[in-house]
């Protein structure tokens, strides 16, 4: 599945906030926030090579100058699911309330309280890494490129 394009804007000294929602192959709001039996929602594309569980699902979102191979430029600011992470990135409940409907809106949460990096644009991309087994034995991690484009960060004018 190739990436979603979509282009970020951000004010510098303000905050900043982005709800997301990934979608399974029916078009539903996929809940990566808690575990269904023994696995996380598996993707369409892990299905396909036969993962039978996913055990974890962790979510990066950096910002760049300019996009390079291998990602070696430096990174002007890092979201992250990490709990030790400045600038977060939260898996949100998409469980159905009593009447069907879903909780959120949303199942992804991207913040900063202050986008605080070189004014103009950027480019980003949003990653998740699964990892999880086929059959009971553990796989090697896999990468999906969720979303990219451009971020720009508009300069400050009131100090």
């Amino acid at each position: 599945m190739p990436s979603g394009y979509y282009d970020l804007y951000a004010e510098a000294g303000s905050i900043f906030i982005i709800k997301l929602n990934f979608l399974d192959a029916n078009g539903v709001s996929a809940n990566l926030a808690y575990r269904v039996g023994n696995s996380y929602y598996i993707p369409e594309e892990l299905k396909a090579i036969g993962w039978t569980e996913v055990t974890s699902i962790f979510a990066k979102l950096q910002v760049k100058k300019k996009p390079t191979a291998g990602g070696t430029d430096t990174t002007l600011i890092e979201f992250s699911t990490d709990t030790t992470a400045t600038n977060p990135i939260e898996f949100i409940d998409t469980h159905l309330d009593g009447s069907g409907n879903p909780i959120n809106d949303h199942n992804i949460l991207i913040y900063t309280t202050n986008p605080n990096f070189a004014v103009g644009t950027h480019f980003y991309d949003l990653e998740m890494t699964f990892n999880g087994k086929k059959s009971g034995v553990d796989q090697t991690a896999i990468v999906l490129r969720i979303l990219q484009g451009r971020f720009t960060l508009t300069p400050q004018v009131t100090g």
